[in-house]
């Protein structure tokens, strides 16, 4: 979460505000934060989407043998949909993946492809 200290609340730019979490969490929080949209934040989705209960639809937490973690949601917009989250080690979660969204479009991602990504 952002830091909410006065200190802290005084920078304007959320995405330059310090974050409680390691740098996964950091850098989640803050690329999620730059994709909302009418002021919103994830802190407001959060409240709105959770109703008293727990957010996730199903979640399996992170342990060191998988090295990732992965939560369902139900989406605010249309309760029918889900969505898929996940995060981890990126050699991990990139094994798993068929397919990737470019311009706007699920196209197949190739063995050569997860290999360029993985290296750097």
């Amino acid at each position: 979460a952002f830091d909410e200290d006065e200190e802290a609340m005084k920078i304007s730019n959320k995405l330059e505000r310090p974050v409680s979490g390691d740098a996964s969490e950091t850098a989640i929080l803050k690329f999620t934060e730059g994709t909302c949209t009418n002021g919103d934040t994830v802190k407001d989705y959060r409240i709105r989407n959770s109703k008293g209960a727990p957010p996730a639809v199903r979640e399996i937490m992170f342990n060191s043998k998988n090295k990732w973690q992965l939560s369902i949601h139900e989406l605010e917009e249309d309760p029918d949909q889900l969505l898929l989250v996940i995060k981890g080690a990126p050699e991990r979660i990139i094994r798993m993946c068929s397919h990737v969204y470019l311009t706007g479009k699920a196209v197949r991602f190739s063995e050569s492809e997860k290999a360029r990504v993985v290296e750097g």
